[in-house]
């Protein structure tokens, strides 16, 4: 297989990294309910290795909750300090990937990478998030909003008092 000077050079930095044996890598994305998803699935790169990791949002995995939005997905081996992966959502007009990157993945025992989905004009695109929560992404403009106006209401009675 031949290989060009660039991913050649990718190929030596995740591989330099194989000393330490037995990485989990866990995926997690926040599927807000916008958004229609039948399933998600990332095809992970690491040290010249491909892998699919099927991710469910049924609970076989902690901490998972049924339905709760978040998807969870795990693989484990050897270790990488970075990995290709392709995030692909599945919808009823078929497979789409709606993230693609090189990940760092440095912690040689365990590493979470968090997606949140959001929904563009030509359909789910993926955005890098460091934890995906149930209902992380709706509430946080509400929180905002209900914090403005105690701010506001408390610089009013100060004001008067």
């Amino acid at each position: 297989m031949s290989r060009t000077p660039c991913s050649l050079c990718l190929w030596v930095l995740l591989a330099s990294g194989t000393a330490h044996a037995g990485q989990r890598i866990v995926f997690q994305v926040e599927v807000p309910s916008g958004v229609s998803v039948h399933g998600l699935r990332a095809e992970v790169d690491r040290v010249g290795r491909q892998e699919v990791v099927e991710l469910h949002d049924d609970g076989r995995m902690e901490p998972d909750i049924p339905g709760d939005g978040v998807w969870y997905g795990e693989l484990s081996g050897g270790y990488a300090r970075a990995a290709q992966v392709v995030l692909v959502a599945s919808a009823p007009d078929g497979d789409r990937a709606v993230f693609g990157g090189v990940l760092r993945t440095d912690d040689a025992s365990m590493v979470t990478l968090g997606f949140r989905l959001d929904q563009s004009p030509d359909g789910p695109v993926a955005v890098r998030i460091p934890v995906a929560a149930p209902g992380s992404g709706g509430e946080t403009g509400e929180l905002l909003q209900l914090v403005a106006f105690f701010g506001w209401g408390l610089l009013v009675l100060a004001w008067v008092a």
